[in-house]
């Protein structure tokens, strides 16, 4: 196989180099698909190629599809990114050292089982028209700031007065 070298000419690779290239991309691909899968069971759904792919930046599914059965090596920016993606470091996502893989669930992904009791509240909110909506996200942003501080009827009291003009 030709390759360019710095300089411009061209320089011939070994077949030893080609075959440590073709192990590398394999063994990257395998970890794509075992760090994919790791993170579908522990979301408890399906992750798409498609979806990782638009999650790390505009990648389409046939292309991630590529890196994980190790057919190509992403270049050194998506490995980056997919690394940050899955959280582990950029060492074990090509060479399977330093830290052993710990996949990042973001928060929004998972829903854990104590929030599922206010499915039916939030469902009620969704249908409220965008006026009700502010005074829903005033109210929760002023209990975020006060916490126990805000009494129900200090509250009440403060949302439902119409400011004065002067």
């Amino acid at each position: 196989m030709d390759k360019r070298s710095p300089s411009g000419s061209r320089a011939h690779s070994s077949g030893a180099e080609d075959a440590e290239r073709v192990r590398l991309t394999r063994q990257v691909g395998s970890r794509l698909r075992a760090l994919r899968d790791e993170r579908s069971r522990l979301e408890g759904r399906v992750i798409s190629q498609g979806e990782v792919g638009a999650a790390v930046g505009g990648i389409d599914a046939p292309r991630m599809n590529t890196y994980e059965r190790g057919k190509k090596l992403p270049g050194a920016p998506v490995l980056v990114k997919l690394a940050r993606y899955y959280g582990v470091t950029l060492d074990h996502l090509i060479t399977g050292g330093g830290e052993p893989a710990k996949v990042i669930v973001r928060p929004a992904a998972v829903k854990p089982r104590a929030d599922r009791k206010f499915d039916p509240l939030f469902e009620k909110i969704r249908a409220l028209p965008p006026k009700a909506l502010r005074l829903v996200r005033a109210t929760i942003d002023y209990l975020a700031r006060h916490g126990s501080e805000a009494s129900a009827a200090s509250l009440t009291r403060k949302r439902m007065k119409k400011p004065t003009r002067r």
